[in-house]
């Protein structure tokens, strides 16, 4: 009896605790975390195809922003390519799946849904502007975040006119490092 009076307080404890003190999700790798860590395929000196702790069934492939002194800043999980999708309902069907999920692990993201001024805004166009940067559809989530993080961000990319996937991604407090490091020598012999 009182073993189960102490897992009953454990976990009222941890039902009470505020967002900010849980652990960043990220798909199990941290800030600061090394590439080096992790199955990966180096895109470019910054940018890794990697295969992280713990996938999500939702998505497919993972990459992280990192700088060598500074570790991983940035990790963005991406899902299946949404072919033949003008009007994005396949796409938007996954997107409102995982930002549910999100704003129960989060709370309550703020939704974007912008089109320009002179788009056509038309439903069977509807990926065809995201492709074509008339229209922004994503969630955001900035406030009482885990420590580590500064941002996630659920947003619909198009591949193309017709094809479209999700892509979710989280940043951690020290991406400006990482970009500090990413623009070193950008003006060297110039």
């Amino acid at each position: 009896m009182k073993l189960i009076t102490k897992m009953l307080a454990l976990v009222a404890m941890q039902l009470c605790l505020n967002p900010s003190e849980l652990k960043a999700q990220a798909f199990g790798i941290n800030k600061g975390d090394s590439v080096d860590r992790f199955l990966h395929t180096p895109i470019t000196d910054n940018f890794h195809m990697v295969e992280p702790p713990i996938p999500n069934r939702n998505f497919v492939s993972y990459m992280t922003f990192s700088a060598p002194d500074v570790g991983v800043c940035k990790v963005i999980g991406m899902s299946k390519t949404h072919k033949n999708d003008h009007y994005g309902n396949s796409v938007r069907s996954l997107f409102t799946e995982i930002g549910t999920l999100l704003d129960e692990v989060y709370g309550p993201g703020v939704l974007i849904d912008h089109v320009n001024e002179g788009a056509l805004d038309l439903p069977q166009f509807w990926v065809m502007e995201i492709h074509n940067k008339e229209r922004v559809y994503g969630k955001g989530y900035a406030k009482d975040l885990p420590k580590g993080l500064t941002a996630i961000f659920l947003e619909v990319v198009a591949k193309d006119l017709i094809s479209a996937r999700i892509e979710l991604t989280y940043e951690f407090e020290n991406m400006e490092d990482c970009r500090s490091h990413m623009n070193r020598g950008q003006t060297n012999g110039l």
